[in-house]
């Protein structure tokens, strides 16, 4: 079988499971999610070493019991995450009301009527995919930043689900250009970054006591545009009936005269931020993910910028 033909096989596997997922309930899609999610926690071996080990450097003063709960329960979050993603495509202004609790709006109010472009500061917390959505719809569209699948059929149809919620999505392999000149159009850029990043394009911040290398082009594009940085997340009701979306107070990144220092110092920040969200609610972060995968090397505590960024 060539590749291709494999490809279309597993869209169309796709687009079938979907269909019969659509139909089901928000009491059975959770039940699915809680199996499925205790499956995959017992069969796959690697990734929950990775979690339980960034559990062990998040709370070290936490329980074995409590630690196994929060993995647990992070899977089963993930699971549902994925599997009710398609259903973005039945949002609109009026139902988005009854799913979502918009708290502090004003924030992003404020920091939109300076006309310099919003980052939205966010991670893989909660159900990452609705917010952008639902942030979308009501404030008119943004720009999101997302990787491809390899699969090119399956690509294309997330890439439509998000579009039809009135996102652009960009690449972030060469995206500075796009972003910038988004920001200077006055419109919002969402960037998640709470994700391991490649040295060249890292700077390494304390997350949960540990360096992590982290993106650095929030930092310095706010700089370059003075775009205000909105931090946000999305959490699940008590319940699990509906979700609430909270804005938090803009940031305004400053430069004191070294660029260099100042990027590290605001990626510092954001990613103290995110840390506090996670805090709140630990069991629904994305703790599978391999988030202290590179490493620094022994002269890196002084970062400076790599040679093919300095233009940006």
């Amino acid at each position: 079988m060539t590749k291709r033909a494999r490809y279309f096989l597993e869209y169309l596997f796709l687009r079938a499971f979907i269909f019969c997922l659509n139909m089901l309930s928000e009491a059975s899609i959770k039940h699915i999610a809680s199996f499925a999610g205790f499956l995959w926690y017992w069969l796959d071996a690697k990734r929950r070493r990775i979690a339980r080990r960034n559990i062990d450097y998040a709370f070290p003063e936490m329980g074995d019991d409590d630690k196994t709960d929060i993995l647990k329960d992070s899977y089963k979050n993930i699971i549902e995450t994925f599997i009710v993603f398609p259903r973005i495509s039945r949002f609109d202004m009026e139902n988005i009301k009854d799913l979502f609790e918009f708290q502090c709006e004003e924030y992003y109010e404020e920091a939109h009527r300076r006309g310099k472009g919003v980052f939205l500061l966010t991670g893989h917390h909660g159900n990452w995919e609705f917010a952008a959505a639902a942030h979308s719809i009501k404030h008119g569209g943004m720009v999101a930043v997302a990787k491809d699948i390899h699969n090119p059929y399956i690509n294309a149809y997330i890439q439509a689900l998000r579009r039809g919620a009135g996102m652009e999505v960009v690449r972030p392999r060469n995206a500075v250009f796009r972003l910038m000149r988004s920001l200077k159009q006055g419109r919002t850029v969402a960037m998640l970054l709470d994700q391991n990043t490649l040295r060249h394009e890292a700077v390494f911040v304390k997350f949960f006591g540990r360096l992590a290398a982290t993106q650095y082009a929030m930092a310095l594009m706010a700089l370059k545009t003075g775009a205000a940085v909105v931090p946000g997340y999305i959490l699940r009701k008590q319940g699990g009936k509906g979700y609430i979306i909270r804005y938090e107070k803009p940031i305004l990144v400053k430069d004191e005269g070294d660029k260099e220092k100042a990027v590290v110092a605001w990626t510092q920040q954001f990613t103290a931020v995110l840390e506090a969200h996670i805090r709140m609610a630990p069991a629904q972060w994305f703790w599978v993910h391999d988030r202290f995968k590179t490493r620094p090397g022994p002269d890196e505590g002084a970062w400076r910028f790599p040679r093919q960024e300095s233009s940006v």
